[in-house]
């Protein structure tokens, strides 16, 4: 109903939306220009943010920048398993040979990151996402799975993205060698005011929205509530449409922001 009063052409805030239309703030710039020297030196990476901040998208974006000829992505979104799970289902995704017993299952790992990156000339990129949920056995396994030839070459990338309390847990004394071994860590942070605005006009634009459809007062009220998430940013923006698209008006008022937010945030 306020896509049509609205004239849009798509949902402007789904989640669906393609790599190449990602709104590019200032802290997603800095994490992909990181995400370039990881591609390029190989070796561990640590991401981490709140809920909201857009670390899964940029995953997207990380996945559909690669070259298949020269990288494998692997993407792992199942965090909360076992550790013997785990090497199973990374086996699987680099399709290993088929063994079961686990020091079986690390040699297959290993055999085909190597055949890969040495044999093939196409470097494995690993990622985890939800890493925060891995427990600490799945860390220290981790350890051993990237040291290879005691430590002399990177024949992959590894990724692990996560909330904060992955950062947590990665500072334990007892994973202490292993955060030494990671190459770089970045904080996804939430978008300031004025990149708030950007990003709604932005989002706008791409469903073919060229009025200005939200009042001054209601960008600042967006961002208020929303804290800078542009998750739930896009939760307020859609239910404050269907608001006005109910009354027949046009334009979004901080009132309509506020009572917007206290169904969604």
């Amino acid at each position: 109903m306020y896509q049509q009063f609205y004239g849009l052409t798509d949902e402007p805030f789904k989640k669906e939306i393609n790599t190449s239309d990602i709104f590019h703030s200032t802290s997603l710039k800095e994490l992909f220009k990181r995400f370039d020297y990881i591609k390029e030196h190989r070796g561990i990476m640590v991401v981490y943010g709140e809920s909201g901040t857009g670390k899964t998208t940029a995953l997207r974006y990380l996945i559909d920048s690669f070259n298949p000829k020269a990288f494998l992505p692997v993407y792992i979104p199942l965090s909360t398993v076992r550790t013997s799970d785990f090497y199973r289902q990374l086996n699987n995704y680099l399709k290993g040979e088929r063994a079961h017993f686990k020091s079986h299952i690390f040699r297959a790992i290993q055999k085909q990151i190597i055949d890969y990156a040495v044999h093939k000339s196409i470097i494995p990129c690993i990622i985890l996402d939800e890493a925060h949920l891995l427990n600490d056995n799945i860390f220290k396994e981790l350890q051993i799975i990237t040291n290879f030839k005691c430590d002399t070459i990177d024949p992959a990338v590894f990724i692990l993205c996560g909330q904060p309390l992955l950062m947590d847990k990665l500072r334990k004394s007892i994973l202490n060698s292993f955060y030494q071994r990671i190459s770089l860590k970045y904080n996804l942070e939430f978008v300031s005011k004025d990149e708030m605005k950007k990003y709604i006009q932005h989002r706008l634009k791409l469903v073919k929205c060229e009025q200005e459809i939200l009042q001054p007062a209601a960008y600042e009220a967006v961002y208020k509530m929303s804290g800078g998430k542009l998750r739930v940013a896009g939760d307020i923006i859609k239910f404050s449409m269907k608001i006005c698209a109910g009354e027949k008006r046009e334009k979004i008022t901080q009132e309509d922001v506020m009572t917007a937010a206290q169904e969604v945030v």
